[in-house]
């Protein structure tokens, strides 16, 4: 289950641990809809039309986008939720064979993509940069959906024999592996079509498919599409996977009904599952991925914000229990300021600037004010001793808490980079989720409550008897 609920639960308490599970269900179950999404469009665009007019419904009069209902998709992630509520195992050669698979269909779209590279992408600044600065932050924005299951690597660090050594290989082998692919990958791409020419032949985004059509290598966008579609589901299905547990954790904290922990005799969250099933089935269906990616994108940022804070209060004493207090309210001050100073500095200053615009007055003063809280905060929380000790054996992640305060501030700077519209989105997401949490929790403590009273009368009642 996710370090961010964990993390977030020992070291901020219960209220930021909803908040993290809720970032944990947009970075698991919600990204196999949208990956579900993604698949369905590249069905749709292999077979043609007579998919698409059977299986997507539009929104409106014209489908633009990718705004539509998508039949398949929601079809794709039902099935994947029948698989899990079945308590079907996906094993080790499973995953193993899968993960190989795709590096090798990513290495033959890396090899195949270069061998017709049709520029250099490193010509110019304006080659290389199309976009300015400015596109880079929204391109580095929209990566972090590739980055999804990132810190199920944390979750394995009670699993290492020398964690201290393991843990650093670990996170940095896994970080630079991914990184290394990814771009390979779109260097390749980048490499075969010029971005503003494909868009104007095709009017649609530039895929593999499309960029290897369009240097007379229609065989080779087929095969990559083929291998997409074969290996996409499973994809779905183990972000789905994990989510039971998820909701599972929560119900054992008592955050969530019971109904969420219930097993059957194969050990499966059968209605737990069915009731995460149907809202992320309905999920695949009518929201589009456009939206889906910059919410689950959202989630993974904040989530990565709690662990740091998360972190910070852990190394000051503050785990499980507030042993300093002073820590604690300097922890919670430091997190919301440094985060309205990456927000307000973005769009105030930086965003402007790259985009040339007029500045942002409003957002710049609350960026700078937030700015100046955060150093005062971080200036406090540094000159308090750290209670939690080296140890042998132990990985203690360096820097504290300079660099988690680094990490919420460059977080929050490209969270900023997403649309208004798409965090309020997330926004009302958070608030139903928040909402079912209050009307359990709510209804829980009161009969823990009146249980306790109960208990602590019923000696007195029968000493008057």
């Amino acid at each position: 289950m996710g370090s961010c609920y964990i993390f977030s639960y020992h070291g901020l308490g219960e209220l930021a641990a909803v908040l993290g599970s809720f970032c944990i269900t947009l970075e698991y179950g919600v990204s196999g809809a949208g990956v579900a999404r993604t698949w369905s469009e590249k069905l749709g665009n292999m077979i043609g039309s007579s998919y698409k007019d059977h299986f997507w419904f539009n929104m409106g009069s014209v489908r633009t986008e990718d705004h539509y209902f998508d039949v398949a998709a929601a079809g794709l992630v039902l099935l994947c939720v029948l698989v899990v509520m079945a308590g079907t195992a996906v094993g080790k050669p499973v995953i193993n064979a899968m993960t190989l698979a795709k590096v090798a269909l990513i290495a033959f779209m890396v090899i195949a993509g270069l061998s017709v590279a049709s520029h250099n992408v490193f010509a110019s600044a304006d080659v290389f940069f199309p976009h300015g600065v400015a596109g880079t932050m929204e391109g580095t924005t929209k990566l972090f959906f590739g980055f999804i299951g990132f810190d199920e690597v944390c979750c394995l660090a009670s699993k290492a024999k020398d964690p201290a050594k393991t843990m650093p290989r670990a996170l940095l082998g896994t970080l630079a592996g991914a990184a290394l692919i990814s771009t390979l990958a779109q260097l390749s791409l980048a490499s075969m079509v010029e971005p503003a020419a494909l868009m104007e032949k095709t009017g649609e985004n530039i895929d593999f498919r499309s960029a290897f059509t369009s240097r007379g290598l229609a065989w080779a966008g087929n095969l990559v599409n083929i291998g997409e579609l074969i290996l996409l589901p499973l994809v779905v299905l183990l972000s789905i996977l994990p989510q039971p547990e998820v909701t599972a954790a929560m119900s054992r904290d008592s955050l969530l009904p019971s109904i969420f922990r219930r097993q059957s005799r194969n050990g499966a969250f059968v209605r737990g599952t069915a009731i995460s099933g149907v809202i992320l089935t309905a999920m695949a269906f009518a929201v589009p991925f456009s939206i889906l990616w910059d919410i689950i994108s959202l989630g993974v940022l904040l989530g990565f914000n709690l662990s740091n804070a998360a972190l910070m209060n852990l190394r000051y004493g503050n785990g499980g229990q507030v042993g300093n207090p002073t820590v604690d309210r300097l922890v919670r001050a430091n997190f919301i300021s440094t985060m309205v100073a990456g927000y307000g500095l973005w769009l105030g200053l930086f965003s402007p600037l790259l985009k040339g615009k007029n500045l942002g007055i409003t957002a710049l003063v609350l960026g700078a004010i937030g700015a100046v809280l955060a150093i005062a905060t971080l200036w406090g929380i540094a000159s308090q001793p750290q209670t939690v000790k080296t140890e042998p054996g132990i990985f203690h992640a360096p820097g504290m808490p300079f660099i988690p305060v680094l990490a919420i501030f460059v977080n929050s700077f490209l969270m900023a980079d997403i649309s208004l519209s798409n965090h309020a989105t997330m926004a009302i997401m958070f608030l139903a989720w928040l909402l079912l949490y209050f009307i359990y929790a709510g209804g829980a403590k009161k009969k823990a409550l009146q249980l306790m009273g109960s208990v602590s009368e019923a000696p007195v009642q029968k000493a008057q008897t």
